[in-house]
């Protein structure tokens, strides 16, 4: 299948090059899997625990921050053949690692046990996405520019999109990052028109992409088309080490805080006056006209992490 080029993916030339390329390719094998790629308008990003380490072009020139090299605080964006890239992983994802939170780690391993499992039920497509434009002038103007942490699409037809949205442990769901902003998007997403072919086209040229560079994509999604994608997205949030310390509330217990007007759902214990149930209304519940989100919690942390379906997977039950 060709890639149908819009305002992302890479042409065949380009992901010809990478699959070619040595380099390339040990990158991404190296180190029991830890890179993943992040196809986006004409070049490919390197994850390492959901760090964008380096940025690849299509004459295959990889751009870095100089920091990766040196350890020392730098803006300063080098060039990079992939040789240099391989000789310098080691240092480069040591000097990553100052970088990480465990969220981010998290993030990736829950991606990556999920795509080495061929038992899942879904297939991670994307990480750290974000809305691609055609130009800088388009996005300057965009009223709203959805981000999300991942996208996973089911193998089964018609194909589900799951947008996914990762906490880690205590704290995750306070401040900007919080819960109501996520929820916004969502909304923002799922009722202006964000979810549309164009959308349903930029997966598929992922998709398409991943196996052209060597991305073991599982074969049903072969000759994947718009019409074979639900008419409508899910919305999850998944919390990993849903657990207290010291008599303090778990993460599940704080996230309803920030959901409901004043209940005991979920066992919370403080209520926020700027919740989500005052604005959308009871969200867990697939009857709300509004939106409807899913929660998962697991208290497995990336220590123990062994979820390998992300949707799916052994989240706890109560």
């Amino acid at each position: 299948m060709k890639i149908k080029k819009i305002s992302r993916g890479i042409s065949e030339d380009f992901a010809k090059r990478i699959a070619e390329n040595e380099s390339l390719q040990k990158i991404y094998n190296k180190g029991e899997n830890e890179i993943i790629w992040g196809i986006r308008n004409d070049y490919v990003n390197l994850y390492y625990n959901s760090d964008s380490i380096a940025r690849i072009s299509p004459s295959l020139n990889c751009k870095i921050n100089e920091y990766y090299f040196t350890g020392e605080s730098s803006s300063k964006v080098i060039t990079k053949t992939p040789q240099e890239i391989l000789d310098s992983l080691k240092t480069i994802k040591g000097n990553s690692k100052t970088r990480e939170t465990d969220e981010k780690k998290a993030q990736q391993k829950l991606f990556m046990l999920n795509n080495s499992n061929l038992e899942s039920n879904w297939y991670c497509v994307d990480i750290e996405y974000a809305k691609a434009y055609q130009n800088i002038g388009e996005r300057n103007g965009a009223k709203f520019s959805p981000r999300f942490d991942i996208i996973a699409i089911s193998k089964a037809k018609p194909h589900r999109v799951a947008i996914i949205e990762l906490k880690y442990g205590k704290g995750s769901y306070v401040g900007v990052s919080g819960i109501k902003k996520h929820i916004q998007d969502f909304c923002k997403f799922q009722n202006e028109g964000h979810y549309n072919d164009l959308f349903k086209q930029e997966m598929i040229n992922i998709i398409v992409s991943l196996k052209a560079i060597g991305t073991n994509v599982p074969d049903c999604f072969n000759g994947i088309k718009v019409k074979d994608f639900c008419q409508k997205p899910e919305f999850y949030f998944i919390t990993l080490d849903n657990n207290a310390d010291d008599g303090a509330s778990a993460p599940k217990q704080t996230c309803g805080g920030y959901l409901f007007e004043n209940n005991a759902k979920w066992g919370s214990k403080r209520f926020s006056k700027n919740n989500v149930e005052k604005e959308f209304g009871d969200i867990t519940l697939e009857t709300n006209e509004k939106l409807y989100v899913k929660f998962l919690f697991s208290k497995q942390t990336i220590r123990n992490l062994t979820i390998n379906d992300i949707i799916d997977g052994a989240y706890d039950k109560d």
